[in-house]
């Protein structure tokens, strides 16, 4: 895939429907499922393309099924994490408020909608556990990665931290071994935000 005419033709084609079918197809072997996350990680380069595959292929659900499915190969998990983080740039625009420009040129920073951004800490978080199994430290050192980008790109941080501080509460209520993770998450989130 060159470009976003290539995307257009792919996607009036179907085609991301029928590759997005053939990963999870006991047809496909890993160089296959190597050549698909290929082709979405050409496609995720493209905002409109990156927001699309989002919006009308569920491509994070996705992300989860195949997670959840089965043991990956270490290549194929740094695909997807490759994908994952090409997403997240992508749909972000790369744009933020610059240190070293004027006063008065610079632009807001562009932030994601609350939904993405839960999709995204959901997708982070079954990322962890996949990767737990493999080591806890590189669990954790792919969520503390992504901390501040949640916290930075989230549209309503007041909505955010409602929702952080609903689940710290219920985790006092509550002790579970499956929530530790995202408990901690939310006290990272909690930790980044300013005080008001």
């Amino acid at each position: 895939m060159r470009d976003k005419h290539c995307y257009e033709l792919y996607a009036r084609r179907g085609v991301f429907h029928v590759v997005l079918s053939f990963f999870s197809s006991p047809l496909c072997d890993p160089a296959a499922q190597g050549w698909v996350l290929e082709i979405l990680q050409n496609a995720a380069r493209d905002a409109r393309a990156a927001y699309e595959l989002l919006r009308d292929y569920s491509l994070l659900t996705w992300v989860l099924h195949a997670l959840e499915g089965r043991f990956l190969e270490t290549q194929l998990l740094s695909s997807i994490i490759d994908l994952l983080h090409t997403l997240w740039v992508t749909n972000l625009g790369g744009r933020g408020v610059e240190a070293g420009s004027p006063p008065g040129t610079q632009k807001p920073p562009k932030l994601l909608a609350l939904h993405l951004v839960n999709e995204f800490l959901y997708v982070l978080l079954a990322l962890a556990k996949h990767l737990s199994h493999r080591s806890a430290a590189s669990a954790a050192f792919l969520l503390s990665l992504y901390v501040q980008d949640v916290w930075l790109g989230v549209r309503r941080p007041d909505t955010l931290l409602a929702h952080v501080q609903m689940v710290r509460e219920a985790a006092e209520d509550t002790p579970g071994g499956d929530q530790e993770a995202i408990v901690g998450l939310c006290e990272d989130i909690a930790a980044l935000a300013p005080d008001t």
